[in-house]
């Protein structure tokens, strides 16, 4: 599964919120589809994403230098499988791309994600799945494999939906993104 991107990171870990070593078991709120009256609308304040954003971050990742493009966009994913079944989400184009002089010029496309999120009556953003595809490249800079085994999907394979930021976050308070 995809990891979280440094700037998801970071705003967690500014409010205080990551994984506490204290904490026995992750809050997770309930999901029912009949709490989603607008799931496209995500103004959640610590975690919003309004179409047309779109956020560029440089990465140090392993000692290799990376630029992240993610742009939320107008389009929403709508056919969904069990309890989540009727729900719309909102896509948001995540890439990675190689930044091999560190200086945030784009080489060789590492990641190309469209993640799937959605906000309850509540306030909650929650994450309900992503189409990945990373890709690897020998020395000359030719492409040799796409691999999409972190793509998942609410409601696919046992799958759970998880939350990407609560509506009223806690210090020492933590939660999964991802569930499956």
């Amino acid at each position: 599964m995809q990891r979280p991107s440094s700037l998801r990171l970071a705003a967690l870990f500014s409010l205080g919120i990551g994984l506490s070593a204290n904490a026995a078991t992750p809050h997770q709120p309930q999901f029912r589809i009949e709490n989603f009256h607008a799931p496209l609308r995500i103004d959640n304040p610590y975690s919003p994403f309004k179409p047309g954003t779109r956020t560029v971050t440089f990465e140090l990742e392993d000692g290799e230098c990376k630029v992240n493009d993610v742009v939320v966009t107008n389009r929403a994913k709508r056919d969904f499988n069990g309890i989540y079944a009727g729900l719309a989400a909102r896509a948001v184009s995540d890439r990675v791309w190689s930044d091999p002089d560190c200086n945030g010029k784009r080489k060789l496309l590492l990641e190309d994600t469209t993640d799937w999120y959605g906000q309850d009556n509540g306030g909650n953003v929650w994450y309900f799945g992503e189409r990945t595809v990373e890709y690897t490249y020998d020395d000359n800079g030719h492409r040799t494999s796409a691999d999409t085994t972190g793509s998942w999907l609410a409601g696919k394979d046992g799958a759970l939906a998880g939350i990407v930021m609560l509506a009223k976050p806690v210090v020492g308070q933590y939660y999964r993104q991802e569930f499956l």
